[in-house]
C-alpha cells in the first residue's frame, strides 16, 4: 500500500471518441527491464536474489536483452511493510510493453520466486502474445469505449477479462469476439464509440 500515480492526460477534441486498439504485431523484443525490491525487516540481498534468479529464468538470448537491473531496499523506518517482490517488463518494436512479476511469501525462496517470474515472461514472449494476462483485462474498458474495430492479441483470456467483456457488454453497446488464431485469443471488439463534449 501507499503507493502513489501522478501523470497528465490531454483531453480529446469535443464530440471525439478513442481510437481503436490495435495491438496484433508484437514486434521484436528491443530491451527487458528486471525491477526488484524488499521493504522492512525482509533480510538483506532477498531483492538481489530475486533479480539474479529472474535474469537466469529468461534464457541465454533475452538475458543479453537486459538494459537495467534495478534493486531497491526500503528500511523498516521507511517502509510501510515488509514485503518482496520483482517484476519484469519486455519492450517491443511496435511498442508494445509485456510484463511479468512475483510476490515474495512464506517459506518460498528468493531464487524460487525470480525464477518463477523469469519463467513466466519468457513464456509469454515465445509466444507472440502482445500483451500480458494482466494488461488484457484493463485494455477491455478502452477497447468498449473506442469508436471502430479494435483488436488485440494475447493468451488465452483470464476470468478477469472474460468479466470485464461480460460488463463491458452490458454497460454499453459493445460488442466483443474472440477466436483462437495459432494458440492465441485474438479479442475483437465493436466499440460504441463513445464521445465526449
Amino acid at each position: 500500500g501507499g503507493g502513489e500515480v501522478a501523470c497528465r492526460v490531454a483531453p480529446l477534441p469535443p464530440g471525439s471518441s478513442l481510437p481503436p486498439l490495435r495491438l496484433t504485431q508484437r514486434g521484436e523484443v528491443r530491451g527487458i527491464v528486471i525491477r526488484a525490491f524488499q521493504a522492512g525487516r525482509v533480510p538483506r540481498g532477498v531483492a538481489d536474489r530475486m533479480a539474479r534468479a529472474a535474469r537466469a529464468a529468461l534464457g541465454a538470448n533475452l538475458a543479453t536483452l537486459v538494459e537495467a537491473e534495478e534493486v531497491e531496499a526500503l528500511p523498516p523506518c521507511q517502509a510501510v511493510g515488509d514485503g518482496c517482490g520483482v517484476l519484469l517488463a519486455a519492450h517491443t518494436s511496435s511498442g508494445c510493453v509485456l510484463g511479468a512479476s512475483g510476490l515474495g511469501e512464506r517459506g518460498v525462496s528468493a531464487e524460487t520466486v525470480g525464477r518463477r517470474a523469469g519463467a513466466e515472461l519468457a513464456a509469454l514472449l515465445a509466444s507472440g502474445a502482445c500483451v500480458d494476462a494482466h494488461a488484457a483485462d484493463q485494455l477491455v474498458i478502452f477497447a468498449a469505449m473506442a469508436g471502430g474495430e479494435s483488436r488485440i492479441l494475447m493468451g488465452e483470456p483470464t476470468l478477469h477479462t472474460l468479466a470485464a467483456i461480460a460488463v463491458a457488454e452490458q454497460l454499453t453497446a459493445a460488442r466483443f469476439d474472440l477466436q483462437t488464431v495459432e494458440g492465441l485469443t485474438l479479442m475483437a471488439c465493436h466499440g460504441a464509440g463513445l464521445t465526449w463534449g
